[in-house]
């Protein structure tokens, strides 16, 4: 329901505002042409910088040992120092069943590890995973918008600091929110869950570009007061 698109924006702008970013993923997501879309290219992206943005892309989900990858990880770390490492995502990863504690799921067991490895390296650790079939079984546009309970590996707010639900209605044919009438097409949705509390926010997705923006800060200036970004997080 848009949550590559949700993640390579926040990458993005957070590189555009200049802080070194590192992106994982499966070849299978094709990044690397959602990036060229969203800065406006049509060459695609070899990174492992762009030209313009401290951002670093690459491949993790060939090895089939999780700690293979968390030596990946602080390899990496340490020879970019990243303001934050973005993972997409958990189920994409190949782990070997007897790492995994009693029952855990493989995606918990992940979770926990990288949440414990984000706090030993001192950065910030943004991992996707997906939903289950709860959300196809339920109907309207409340209906809909994904709960905690929708994880596809498990209980993973455990495990995690926030979590971050990307919901698009027009992705289920829904196109007119049926409480106000209002037409909703483009939208995307963002529920945060933090300690209990849910918040909610309204974002834009542009098809052509798979930007994710906000449609009421369309400028805003990086923190050195040069680079300008019109799409900020």
């Amino acid at each position: 329901m848009g949550g590559t698109s949700l993640m390579v924006s926040m990458a993005l702008e957070m590189a555009k505002a200049g802080k070194r970013v590192v992106y994982y993923a499966h070849p299978h997501h094709k990044i690397a042409d959602k990036i060229s879309r969203y800065v406006g290219r049509t060459e695609g992206c070899s990174c492992p910088f762009l030209k313009d943005v401290p951002l670093y892309f690459a491949h993790l989900f060939h090895a089939d040992d999780f700690h293979a990858i968390k030596t990946k990880l602080w390899d990496d770390v340490s020879e970019i120092s990243p303001y934050c490492i973005f993972i997409d995502s958990l189920q994409d990863i190949v782990i070997d069943d007897r790492l995994i504690s009693t029952g855990m799921t493989p995606e918990e067991y992940m979770c926990r590890e990288l949440r414990d490895l984000a706090y030993m390296l001192d950065t910030r650790i943004v991992v996707a995973d997906g939903l289950n079939l709860n959300t196809e079984e339920r109907c309207g546009i409340e209906g809909k918008q994904p709960q905690l309970g929708d994880f596809w590996g498990g209980d993973l707010a455990y495990y995690a600091q926030k979590i971050i639900f990307s919901y698009r209605p027009e992705y289920y044919h829904i196109y007119n929110d049926e409480r106000t009438g209002e037409d909703i097409r483009g939208c995307m949705y963002i529920y945060g869950y933090n300690l209990g509390d849910c918040e909610g926010m309204k974002l834009r997705f542009d098809h052509h570009t798979a930007r994710v923006y906000d449609p009421e800060h369309e400028l805003w200036v990086a923190e050195d007061g040069s680079t300008p970004s019109d799409l900020p997080f």
